[in-house]
């Protein structure tokens, strides 16, 4: 297998992560500090997460890389994700990864299932990844 220094040995996925609860927030970012000094390399965000759950953790932190697990498409436009990208990567010199996901439009987002790319997700995630790499900054594949 495949070491790769960038996400660590070992990494961890939860969706507590998120910090939905805002009266727990301080509990969680304890947590993921207490997490980077156990050793994990990466912390993976669960339940479609959104850039500012990121940057909580990583704000948080001072190592570890914090994953997007899957974020989800349909509630996070590509123009202003690549944006999201481009600062958290600065503020927190790389350690920000972007993990995408098309998840269930219709269901999530409220949109209508006669949504051009409704019932065509690979169509949608390539939609969204050409977005991606046209953006004024352009998010890397490894991003």
């Amino acid at each position: 297998m495949a070491y790769n220094a960038h996400l660590g040995k070992v990494g961890i996925w939860a969706s507590v992560l998120r910090g939905d609860d805002t009266a727990r927030r301080p509990q969680i970012e304890e947590a993921a500090a207490e997490l980077e000094e156990l050793g994990y390399g990466t912390l993976w965000i669960g339940g479609s997460p959104s850039p500012d759950m990121a940057y909580r953790l990583l704000a948080a932190t001072s190592r570890v890389t914090v994953g997007t697990s899957i974020l989800n498409i349909w509630e996070h436009a590509a123009p202003e994700m690549a944006a999201r990208h481009a600062q958290l990567t600065d503020e927190f010199g790389g350690r920000f990864l972007l993990g995408l996901g098309v998840s269930h439009m219709e269901t999530r987002t409220g949109l209508a299932l006669d949504h051009p790319l409704a019932h065509r997700p690979y169509s949608a995630m390539r939609s969204y990844l050409d977005m991606l790499d046209n953006a004024p900054r352009a998010v890397p594949p490894a991003g």
